[in-house]
Parts: C-alpha cells; sequence; structure tokens
C-alpha cells in the first residue's frame, strides 16, 4: 500500500504569502484576487483551504462586472424573437445570482460590516475575559458592564494590570465621577 503524502500546511494555517492568482481567471478576477487576497493576508483569514472560495469570490465578482457592462451596452430588457414584447435581459438573472454568491462569500471571508463589527466585539469580550483570571484592582467587580469596557478602553489592558500590581485606582473620568457621587450620597 503506498504511504500518504502529508500536505505541505495544514489547510486551515493562515497564510504568510499570496498565491498568484489562477490562471483562469480574467483580468478583473485577477484584481480582486490582488486586493481581496491581500486584505486576508493581512489579517491572517486566509489559509490553503479558503483559496477555492476566494476563487469562487472573484469568478462571482468578475460575472458581475461582466454582467453589469452589457446591461449598460444593451440595456436592462430585451426583445423576444417570438412575441415582440420586452423580456428582463439574461444578465440581470446573470448579475442577481453573481451578487447572491458574492455577498456569501464576502460574508464567510468576514468582509462585511456587521461581520467585521461582530470580530470587533468578540476581541473586545476576549480581553474583557482576561481580565476576569487577573489580579484586577478590588473596585473591579462592583463596575457595571459598560464601565468596565470604557475602563479597558480609556487606559488599555496593560496600563490598568500596571496599575493593579501598585494598587492603584484608575479610573476614567466618568466611572470616577459617578463613584465619587454615589459615595457623597
Amino acid at each position: 500500500m503506498p504511504a500518504k503524502r502529508k500536505p505541505s500546511r495544514p489547510a486551515s494555517q493562515p497564510l504568510g504569502v499570496l498565491p498568484d492568482p489562477p490562471e483562469d481567471l480574467g483580468a478583473v478576477g485577477r484584481a480582486q484576487w490582488d486586493g481581496i487576497g491581500r486584505e486576508l493576508i493581512k489579517d491572517k483569514r486566509l489559509a490553503v483551504g479558503d483559496l477555492h472560495g476566494l476563487k469562487t469570490l472573484c469568478v462571482n465578482l468578475e460575472l458581475m462586472s461582466e454582467a453589469q457592462g452589457l446591461l449598460q451596452a444593451e440595456g436592462m430588457t430585451v426583445t423576444s424573437s417570438n412575441t415582440d414584447r420586452a423580456m428582463p435581459h439574461p444578465a440581470c438573472q446573470v448579475l442577481h445570482r453573481a451578487e447572491i454568491a458574492v455577498r456569501a462569500w464576502l460574508i464567510e471571508f468576514g468582509l462585511t460590516p456587521h461581520r467585521r463589527l461582530q470580530a470587533e466585539l468578540a476581541q473586545a469580550a476576549a480581553k474583557a475575559d482576561k481580565t476576569a483570571s487577573l489580579d484586577m484592582p478590588p473596585y473591579w467587580d462592583a463596575l457595571p458592564a459598560p464601565d468596565k469596557a470604557e475602563y479597558l478602553e480609556f487606559y488599555g489592558l496593560d496600563r490598568i494590570l500596571e496599575a493593579a500590581k501598585k494598587k492603584e485606582k484608575l479610573l476614567p473620568p466618568s466611572v470616577a465621577a459617578r463613584l465619587q457621587d454615589s459615595k457623597q450620597a
């Protein structure tokens, strides 16, 4: 029984360099491959296993471009040779299907505003979770979640941990004012 070859890199390991675009992509697809691929490489979100998806995204972006060009040149409707009636240009359906596919792949790669926001929120939650196991200032647990988020944003995790080691109290001005008001009441 022949030995199986191991892949040169796991399918889920992020790539460090964007491979050349597939030969069968046209000019629009190649430009999209370079632009989107570089963005995904920069964010460490492109692995070997994602290359087919990136190609599919680029093919559909190219189809959209071609369909848009046809519609601009020929108009949104064509006349049926059988009935002499106007009907939607076939490129309308091609464009619509390509747009659906592009949107799905953009979501899959995290390239929509909603997905980027979700990723930012997940990173903020991960930072907040890191503080749970650390020696935070004694008043930390008493702070409501929005104040903790403001606290982390205002000072940054490193400065907060440094202050906690020195037993300093660091508070964003708005939180300090609220705590001061509650002590006076």
